[in-house]
């Protein structure tokens, strides 16, 4: 699918029109989504559980032109969420106290997976804006798998 210019900033275009989450391949097996975009915020869509990051131009240019995406795996780090938010709190209130415990965790450059019974009370914008916020506390990435 295409979406014409001016149409939103890309990671909400592929947040709300394009992420297929899981695709069914030619032969029936069963293929998880994932984007690489050129926006640091491209990890947004990790709250759908697409596995999505940010790369630069050059990067984006070259997979374009068929050429690999080299990728070092990063280390994979899970983060388990507990409770649920309270009433009267927001996922901007939500996602800035995370921001600031992960930042002292120092979490630069790995990807970060939420599991916990805590991430089944959030909404999937609020996985959404948590995911949204990775390259603000340092992150690769932060997935949560569905």
């Amino acid at each position: 699918r295409v979406t014409p210019p001016g149409r939103g900033i890309v990671h909400q275009v592929n947040l709300e029109q394009l992420a297929t989450i899981v695709a069914e391949g030619p032969d029936g097996v069963l293929l998880p989504d994932t984007v690489i975009g050129t926006d640091s915020h491209t990890t947004m869509v990790n709250g759908l559980g697409v596995l999505g990051w940010g790369v630069g131009g050059l990067e984006a240019e070259a997979q374009m032109l068929g050429l690999a995406q080299p990728l070092r795996v990063p280390e994979i780090v899970g983060v388990r969420l507990t409770g649920a938010v309270s009433p009267g709190t927001s996922s901007t209130d939500v996602v800035l106290t995370l921001t600031r415990r992960l930042r002292e965790e120092n979490v630069r450059a790995l990807m970060l997976e939420f599991t916990g019974p805590g991430v089944a009370e959030l909404t999937a914008a609020d996985r959404c804006t948590i995911a949204n916020m990775a390259p603000e506390y340092g992150a690769m990435t932060a997935f949560f798998p569905v």
